[in-house]
């Protein structure tokens, strides 16, 4: 059996982890990456994020044109064909590997609040204002196409979906793999470890300044670093001040801790790694709209979800979806909150939780398997 991972970016040692490459290597799978990073048709940053791995258990193949694409592409045949890319291929497109043989697998394991979401007219009308103020008439057309193309184009011609929560469906005829979010193969592997004495609060950090994902998919920074930053530490001297308890931030996975950064969140932890364990052992969780969140739900954590106008402006939906799912009120840092009683804010979220699990992350009664082995079960069972 074989399966192809089409990227056009870096694809890292975390990225191994995640998608269980070593269970397919162990069951004697061959695993490709085709890389289309030079065909993009725009340019990604080489900024020092995550470094590609070259696995030598993996058949790596790098494409500098599509001639060779064209050569090789018997390949897949029959294959099972995961596309990772984010950049757009107008004529080989998801779509086209199926028409020349592979067998398309969507993976549908890192659900957000938004996904089901449903916006209101007020809400249409400031998403609506915040395109435009951000992006001008011309890049809203330009990005309504790519999101078509992307998200509608492409997945009619899935033939397997893995699914996770309970808001991840199958259309009609798609083989369905019912698994659950891959940030819950990280919970199993940390939920019956000896729990760390120390009290604090973690914040989780993802990325709003200079996130490699921006580079990637071409979009501008959700925040600026002058004034994000200096909005942080304020209101994090705040929190400290009122709780007793030390703010460390769980940096978010794709970023390399350096010492602008460190100096940037006031000098206080910055820990890379080990978000899953920093969230089960706090006391207090801070986000924003972070799939990380999925920890915070599983461990029943007490979360205060905080904003700014920038991040308001970038993301709108994300925030307003995460807030109503969880029913609780995010606090806007660019406004005065000495009078929030930030405790009680806190404990909103936790009697939403067990729902927020079924939709998002796992469906009541399936399997607690590593996502990976039950990927590679679906699949076999698929051939048969």
């Amino acid at each position: 059996m074989k399966v192809f991972f089409l990227i056009d970016s870096t694809f890292s040692e975390r990225d191994f982890i995640r998608f269980g490459i070593d269970a397919f290597i162990r069951d004697n799978i061959q695993v490709y990456l085709w890389s289309f990073s030079d065909l993009r048709g725009d340019t990604v940053s080489e900024l020092g994020f995550e470094e590609n791995l070259y696995h030598k258990q993996v058949n790596y193949f790098i494409f500098t044109d599509f001639k060779e694409l064209g050569e090789k592409i018997k390949e897949i045949d029959k294959a099972f064909l995961i596309d990772q890319r984010s950049a757009l291929y107008k004529k080989y497109t998801t779509c086209w590997f199926k028409d020349n043989g592979a067998i398309i697998v969507k993976l549908d394991q890192g659900l957000l609040p938004v996904s089901i979401w449903t916006p209101s007219t007020r809400d249409k009308l400031i998403i609506l204002r915040n395109f435009f103020i951000n992006y001008g008439f011309y890049k809203i057309i330009s990005k309504l196409v790519k999101y078509f193309f992307r998200h509608f184009r492409n997945s009619e011609c899935c033939s397997i979906k893995v699914c996770s929560g309970s808001a991840s469906k199958c259309d009609n005829g798609v083989f369905e793999i019912q698994s659950h979010a891959l940030d819950y193969d990280i919970y199993l592997q940390e939920k019956d470890k000896e729990k760390n004495s120390e009290n604090y609060i973690v914040f989780l950090d993802n990325g709003m300044v200079g996130h490699p994902d921006y580079y990637k998919l071409n979009i501008p920074n959700y925040c600026t670093k002058e004034v994000y930053y200096p909005l942080l530490r304020s209101f994090f001297n705040k929190i400290e001040e009122k709780t007793g308890l030390s703010i460390i931030v769980s940096l978010h996975p794709r970023l390399l801790i350096t010492d602008d950064l460190v100096y940037q969140y006031g000098n206080r932890r910055l820990i890379l790694g080990k978000t899953a364990e920093l969230v089960r052992d706090a006391e207090l969780v801070l986000a924003h709209d972070t799939t990380a969140i999925n920890f915070v739900a599983l461990w029943s954590i007490p979360l205060v979800i905080i904003t700014t106008n920038q991040i308001e402006r970038a993301i709108y939906a994300s925030m307003e979806a995460t807030t109503q799912i969880l029913k609780t009120t995010r606090i806007n840092i660019n406004d005065s909150y000495d009078d929030i009683d930030f405790l009680e804010i806190a404990q909103r979220p936790i009697p939403q939780y067990d729902n927020f699990v079924e939709n998002f992350i796992k469906v009541s009664g399936s399997s607690i398997q590593n996502s990976a082995l039950i990927l590679i079960k679906g699949l076999k069972k698929y051939k048969q």
